[in-house]
């Protein structure tokens, strides 16, 4: 039966690991249990990887997530892939990375070299950006729209929110409205390095559980 447990025990078994193997692998990036992966793996549980421990499985197992996801057999390596590196929310690398495909690219006429990737974490953006989501960031839209979901730096620290332009200032805002909307004033915005731009959020992966 060629279901997602299926593909990932067979995954794993052309790749030559045992389980305990790959849990040792995976230690020092996404981590994840040995009872996870066997229940990933087992035909009759309703348990599913999270879509970081899915591109993390994607790279031990050599093999493109896409085909983990569909059965599809694409090449890790494939030109037709640009493979984007994650972030976490503290700036620092993941060692993990996001397939995006050239021809959704190309046809946005985006410059990957100008995309960063984060692997949120946290319910503030939530429904839109769930926990574990993947935001994607085009730093060459980079000029604040009312109402548009940003990733800025505030006084060095990283926030991904929606903003609203004031004739104060800014306003901060959460979707999750048990979260409070914070301002920043004209002053603060005058104010060398307290606010950066990194761009404005353009696409967000998540298992649709956690949307």
């Amino acid at each position: 039966m060629d279901n997602l447990s299926f593909r990932l025990e067979q995954a794993r078994k052309n790749a030559q690991l045992t389980r305990d193997e790959v849990v040792q692998l995976a230690s020092q990036t996404s981590g994840f249990s040995r009872s996870s992966l066997q229940d990933w793996e087992q035909q009759e549980s309703s348990r599913e990887p999270k879509i970081e421990y899915l591109l993390d499985l994607a790279r031990i197992y050599g093999v493109h997530p896409w085909t983990l996801m569909t059965g599809e057999q694409l090449s890790q390596s494939s030109q037709n892939v640009h493979w984007l590196a994650l972030l976490d929310m503290n700036n620092q690398s993941t060692d993990l990375s996001y397939p995006l495909p050239n021809w959704w690219l190309n046809e946005r006429a985006i410059d990957a070299s100008q995309l960063v990737g984060y692997l949120y974490k946290g319910d503030t953006m939530s429904p839109l950006i769930g926990n574990d989501a993947v935001v994607i960031i085009n730093k060459q839209q980079n000029q604040l729209i009312d109402g548009a979901v940003y990733a800025l730096l505030i006084n060095n620290e990283l926030f991904i929110r929606r903003i609203q332009r004031l004739p104060t200032g800014l306003k901060i805002i959460s979707d999750n409205q048990k979260y409070s909307a914070f301002d920043i004033s004209q002053e603060q915005l005058k104010e060398r390095d307290f606010l950066a731009v990194i761009g404005q959020v353009i696409y967000i992966g998540s298992d649709i559980q956690k949307i």
